[in-house]
């Protein structure tokens, strides 16, 4: 089998007991489905915030009560029939859906009877057509639908597309199709039934952020139902970009006393660690693309991810260079369109965008199951962003380009959503994971299906490194995300850093043994510039083996005095000789989470003469504390300047009397501080840099001068 022959579909049908984890439960005969003749259209992206369960990565994330308030009509009915056709434009087949009516819930107009809706795919003239955003429907079962008032027929009819469909059982057990949640159907039914009085007579809304004010996004220009015409040619086109590795961290010595942390069970006590991926077609290698324009702001990001896939598969993908800046559907080209607007879906599909779709593969397939064509897309309705500091904090609604690019172009050659035939457990790009727990990574499901897809990667070791754990979640299909740093906190020196369950994968092809994962606190999110501290390592006395992930459990770390106070991003790093990839070495906290750490104040004792009392250390917004027992009327004088008392300071200093004075640059960039005390207490000195790059260490120089009545006052 030579490089350009793709594998048949029936070899990537694992059946064996080490691949497969739970057999599909509530998606029967779909593998069978999908292996037929088919023209699809694939649909991804978007994700829940917070550790919880993954779900509905096609459309931004909707809770029940928006579900209800954006709903034109709520309806539990049964699918009586489904009806395929052509649209008017004849390039995509439609089904249209009668459900016969149970109950209605809300009525927008839907009857009490029959009601019928329309969303692309079908099977008609020997060829299916699928769009992996819209649910799967079988007649002869039940369903509570919530009604999108826009009633979209090629992006879903349904209220945030899966999210707005719940499957009833014979037992009435209702499970939504997104696989995020399963409860029994009265439970359902109430829930819904509280929300509906809230809502009262007000009219179906749904808001959702969109892009800044003034940020636009590119889009090639649509050329609707332009003729097919032969594919750039694989000998003149290039290479993608890649993207250059970032920097890994020195560790230097470690500040933390060191630690032996629990060692993991064998491997063989985990059964199974092998996930299990699902590909519905596949095309020929190269697949060249017509890449974005490279004056587009987004650009090279889309070779950037392109090269990522190409890591694992040789040759996977590369770019025609011809910079084109128009595009069409059914031209027989794979395309990368950029952020085509509402217009050209409507010229191309008869169809705007879905009100909650917010990224798109149009995928469609020979007979043999060869992809002969994918474009890529983006809704310009919502905002976007290339920091993925921002697209991976929950409570930001920039959502991440690069993840959304790296994941729509597994659809593109052929990868399937794992949990649309698996309950699954496992880490993948392709899955619908919660916003802090989608770095732009491929995971080692990833890497499997793409190696085995494509033959010949070059790629031996590759490990990852998560901080976080995924695992079942029994009464869903998708898995369970979990923070090994879940909040905030404030640690003083002498307390715990303590972590949950973080978790390691093989991506490669190689085991690998004892891997050493080090445990730092770093000003800045995933980046190893600026200042960084290293407290120990996490050593580990286990086999990796390929295709697998380890659960490891990371005893506390206690935080020593000479750690610079601060606000630091909980890091981790996995440090493996010869990894070929280390860019997914790198594990942090999410970028809204962080460590405060503070030093536990010592007590002055100021006297006439001065005094020096050091070392404080400061860090990245970090302050220092101490206490400054003062009496009544004395005069106390406090000092970071070499030529007043013999303090001293290495960056630019703030120093403040809390609730007295405060001081900056007295004597060049350090201060000085004398005030009169108007009691007697304790009062708190506090010592902190200018902004965020003033950071390093200090000796504090402090007196006291007492109060002198007699020559205060003068003579009688």
């Amino acid at each position: 089998m030579n490089a350009r022959d793709p594998i048949p579909l029936s070899s990537l049908r694992r059946t064996d007991a080490s691949r497969r984890n739970h057999p599909p439960t509530h998606w029967p005969g779909r593998l069978d489905r999908l292996a037929r003749r088919a023209l699809g259209l694939v649909v991804a992206l978007c994700a829940a915030a917070g550790s919880s369960l993954s779900f509905a990565q096609h459309h931004v994330p909707v809770t029940l009560d928006e579900l209800v308030d954006g709903s034109a009509s709520i309806v539990e009915g049964t699918l009586v029939s489904a009806q395929p056709r052509w649209n008017n434009q004849h390039n995509l087949i439609l089904t249209d859906y009668r459900f016969r009516i149970g109950r209605v819930l809300i009525d927008g107009g839907v009857g009490h009877t029959e009601f019928v809706v329309t969303q692309a795919g079908g099977t008609l003239d020997g060829e299916t057509h699928k769009l992996s955003s819209n649910p799967e429907l079988f007649v002869g079962e039940r369903y509570v639908a919530f009604l999108d008032p826009e009633a979209n027929h090629v992006f879903c009819p349904f209220m945030g597309g899966d999210q707005g469909v719940y499957r009833v059982t014979d037992d009435n057990l209702a499970s939504a199709l997104s696989g995020r949640q399963s409860l029994p159907l009265d439970s359902l039914i109430a829930q819904i039934d509280t929300r509906v009085q809230k809502r009262g007579n007000a009219p179906p809304h749904f808001r959702h952020a969109g892009p800044a004010a003034g940020v636009t996004y590119p889009s090639k220009t649509a050329v609707p139902f332009r003729a097919p015409f032969a594919p750039p040619a694989a000998s003149s086109s290039l290479a993608p970009l890649q993207q250059q590795a970032s920097a890994d961290p020195e560790p230097g010595d470690a500040l933390a006393e060191p630690v032996v942390d629990p060692q993991p069970e064998p491997q063989a006590a985990h059964a199974p660690t092998t996930p299990n991926w699902h590909r519905f077609a596949i095309a020929n290698r190269p697949i060249v693309w017509d890449e974005w324009p490279h004056d587009w702001w987004v650009s090279p990001h889309d070779q950037y991810r392109m090269s990522d896939w190409n890591h694992v598969a040789d040759n996977l993908n590369r770019v025609s260079g011809t910079d084109l800046t128009t595009w069409a559907w059914g031209n027989d080209r794979f395309e990368m369109v950029g952020f085509p607007s509402n217009a050209d879906m409507v010229a191309q599909f008869g169809a705007g965008w879905g009100a909650t779709t917010l990224a798109i593969t149009w995928s469609r397939w020979n007979g043999s199951g060869v992809i002969l064509e994918s474009d890529i897309a983006l809704n310009p309705a919502y905002c976007w962003t290339l920091d993925e500091s921002r697209s991976a904090n929950g409570s930001d609604t920039c959502w991440g380009i690069d993840q959304s690019t790296l994941h729509e172009l597994g659809h593109a050659w052929g990868l399937a959503h794992p949990w649309e035939t698996e309950n699954v457990w496992w880490d993948s790009v392709m899955n619908y994971a919660p916003k802090e727990f989608r770095p732009p990574f491929l995971h080692e499901d990833d890497a499997d299906a793409v190696r085995v897809s494509y033959p010949g990667a070059t790629i031996d070791l590759d490990g990852l490194l998560s901080l976080y754990q995924t695992e079942d979640d029994p009464n869903s299909m998708n898995a369970l995300y979990t923070a090994a740093f879940p909040g905030a906190t404030t640690i003083y020196h002498g307390q715990p850093l303590t972590f949950g369950t973080i978790q390691v994968e093989n991506a490669g092809t190689l085991a690998f043994a004892d891997p050493r994962v080090e445990i730092y606190l770093a000003q800045n999110w995933r980046s190893w510039t600026d200042s960084y501290y290293f407290l120990r390592a996490a050593s580990y006395s286990i086999t990796v083996d390929p295709s697998s992930t380890r659960r490891l459990t990371v005893n506390p770390t206690t935080i020593p005095d000479t750690m610079p106070t601060g606000r630091y991003y909980p890091s981790m790093y996995l440090r493996l000789d010869g990894d070929q990839v280390t860019g997914n070495n790198t594990a942090v906290s999410s970028p809204n989470v962080m460590a405060t750490i503070r030093n536990v104040p010592a007590t002055l004792t100021p006297v006439e003469s001065w005094s020096t009392w050091s070392l404080g250390r400061i860090g990245p917004s970090g302050s220092w504390e101490l206490l400054l027992p003062v009496v009544a009327g004395d005069d106390y004088e406090l000092s970071l300047c070499s030529a007043v008392g013999g303090g001293s300071a290495d960056f630019d200093t703030v120093m403040e009397v809390v609730g007295v004075t405060s001081n900056d640059d007295d004597c060049g960039l350090q201060s000085h501080v004398l005030f009169t005390s108007d009691s007697t207490t304790t009062r708190t000195i506090s010592i902190r840099g200018y902004d965020l790059a003033a950071q390093g260490t200090f000796t504090l120089a402090y007196r006291r001068i007492p109060d002198d009545t007699l020559f205060r006052d003068g003579f009688d």
